[in-house]
Protein backbone atom coordinates (compact mmCIF):
# COMPACT_ATOMS: atom_id res chain seq x y z
CA UNK A 1 0.00 0.00 0.00
CA UNK A 2 1.32 3.91 -0.34
CA UNK A 3 2.93 5.24 1.93
CA UNK A 4 2.01 8.68 4.04
CA UNK A 5 -1.60 7.44 4.35
CA UNK A 6 -3.53 7.73 7.16
CA UNK A 7 -6.70 4.55 6.70
CA UNK A 8 -10.29 5.82 8.68
CA UNK A 9 -12.11 2.79 7.49
CA UNK A 10 -10.92 -0.30 6.50
CA UNK A 11 -12.97 -3.67 6.26
CA UNK A 12 -12.74 -7.28 4.56
CA UNK A 13 -15.40 -8.03 1.90
CA UNK A 14 -17.29 -11.62 2.64
CA UNK A 15 -16.47 -13.69 5.92
CA UNK A 16 -13.12 -13.55 7.10
CA UNK A 17 -12.10 -17.35 6.29
CA UNK A 18 -12.98 -16.13 2.63
CA UNK A 19 -11.52 -12.35 3.22
CA UNK A 20 -9.97 -11.96 -0.17
CA UNK A 21 -10.84 -8.16 -0.60
CA UNK A 22 -11.48 -5.26 1.27
CA UNK A 23 -12.32 -1.67 1.40
CA UNK A 24 -10.50 0.82 3.10
CA UNK A 25 -10.79 4.30 3.14
CA UNK A 26 -7.85 6.62 3.75
CA UNK A 27 -6.76 10.09 3.42
CA UNK A 28 -3.56 11.98 2.12
CA UNK A 29 -3.82 15.42 4.09
CA UNK A 30 -7.66 16.83 2.96
CA UNK A 31 -8.21 14.36 0.62
CA UNK A 32 -9.85 10.67 0.92
CA UNK A 33 -9.09 7.84 -0.84
CA UNK A 34 -11.56 4.30 -1.22
CA UNK A 35 -9.86 1.80 -2.65
CA UNK A 36 -10.12 -2.12 -2.93
CA UNK A 37 -7.58 -4.54 -2.05
CA UNK A 38 -7.00 -8.09 -3.37
CA UNK A 39 -5.24 -10.26 -0.81
CA UNK A 40 -2.00 -11.29 -2.23
CA UNK A 41 -0.47 -13.34 0.17
CA UNK A 42 0.64 -13.74 3.87
CA UNK A 43 4.53 -13.69 4.57
CA UNK A 44 6.52 -15.70 6.94
CA UNK A 45 5.76 -13.05 9.62
CA UNK A 46 1.85 -13.41 9.21
CA UNK A 47 1.67 -10.02 7.74
CA UNK A 48 -0.73 -9.72 4.31
CA UNK A 49 0.01 -7.88 1.88
CA UNK A 50 -2.20 -6.69 -0.74
CA UNK A 51 -2.85 -5.15 -3.94
CA UNK A 52 -4.95 -1.95 -4.50
CA UNK A 53 -7.21 -3.30 -7.66
CA UNK A 54 -9.86 -0.32 -8.06
CA UNK A 55 -10.14 2.99 -6.59
CA UNK A 56 -12.06 6.18 -6.59
CA UNK A 57 -10.94 9.45 -7.46
CA UNK A 58 -9.41 11.41 -4.65
CA UNK A 59 -11.82 13.81 -2.95
CA UNK A 60 -12.01 16.47 -0.55
CA UNK A 61 -15.46 16.09 1.81
CA UNK A 62 -17.84 18.89 2.60
CA UNK A 63 -17.86 20.25 6.11
CA UNK A 64 -20.16 17.61 8.06
CA UNK A 65 -19.69 14.56 5.70
CA UNK A 66 -17.98 11.36 6.44
CA UNK A 67 -17.42 8.02 4.75
CA UNK A 68 -19.45 4.85 5.74
CA UNK A 69 -19.19 1.06 4.40
CA UNK A 70 -19.10 -2.34 5.77
CA UNK A 71 -22.43 -2.11 7.66
CA UNK A 72 -24.77 -0.33 4.90
CA UNK A 73 -28.13 -1.46 3.82
CA UNK A 74 -29.97 -1.23 -0.12
CA UNK A 75 -33.37 -1.37 1.17
CA UNK A 76 -32.84 -3.05 4.42
CA UNK A 77 -31.32 -5.33 3.09
CA UNK A 78 -27.49 -6.10 3.88
CA UNK A 79 -24.45 -5.21 1.43
CA UNK A 80 -20.69 -4.59 2.98
CA UNK A 81 -20.10 -4.47 -0.71
CA UNK A 82 -21.63 -0.56 0.10
CA UNK A 83 -19.65 2.47 0.52
CA UNK A 84 -21.58 5.92 0.88
CA UNK A 85 -20.65 9.46 1.76
CA UNK A 86 -23.48 10.71 4.06
CA UNK A 87 -24.06 13.84 6.00
CA UNK A 88 -23.55 13.25 10.02
CA UNK A 89 -26.59 13.12 11.95
CA UNK A 90 -26.55 12.01 15.81
CA UNK A 91 -29.01 9.63 14.91
CA UNK A 92 -28.21 5.51 14.50
CA UNK A 93 -28.72 4.89 10.95
CA UNK A 94 -27.30 7.73 8.64
CA UNK A 95 -29.62 7.95 5.53
CA UNK A 96 -28.77 11.40 3.68
CA UNK A 97 -26.61 9.95 1.71
CA UNK A 98 -24.42 12.25 -0.71
CA UNK A 99 -22.65 10.08 -2.95
CA UNK A 100 -22.46 5.51 -2.73
CA UNK A 101 -20.75 3.23 -5.13
CA UNK A 102 -20.75 -0.54 -4.43
CA UNK A 103 -17.88 -2.77 -5.25
CA UNK A 104 -17.62 -5.42 -7.43
CA UNK A 105 -14.53 -7.39 -6.78
CA UNK A 106 -15.00 -9.44 -9.97
CA UNK A 107 -15.26 -6.21 -12.07
CA UNK A 108 -12.13 -4.01 -10.05
CA UNK A 109 -14.40 -1.49 -10.02
CA UNK A 110 -16.86 0.68 -7.92
CA UNK A 111 -20.21 1.12 -9.36
CA UNK A 112 -22.31 4.34 -8.72
CA UNK A 113 -25.68 3.37 -6.85
CA UNK A 114 -28.46 5.43 -6.94
CA UNK A 115 -28.86 7.05 -2.95
CA UNK A 116 -32.41 5.30 -2.49
CA UNK A 117 -33.07 2.99 -0.07
CA UNK A 118 -29.12 3.18 1.03
CA UNK A 119 -28.24 3.72 4.88
CA UNK A 120 -25.60 2.53 6.83
CA UNK A 121 -24.99 2.26 11.16
CA UNK A 122 -23.38 5.40 12.45
CA UNK A 123 -20.39 4.10 13.82
CA UNK A 124 -19.41 7.53 14.91
CA UNK A 125 -22.08 7.96 16.86
CA UNK A 126 -20.70 5.60 19.57
CA UNK A 127 -16.88 6.48 19.38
Amino acid sequence: MPKGHETELGYLLGPEDQGKYAIEVVSFGSKKIVWMGRLLYHDEKGRAHWEIIAALPPRPLPAGYHFSGGNCLNYNKPQPEIVAIFKMDEKKALTRAHKAWKADPQKETFEPLPLEGIQCINERLNH
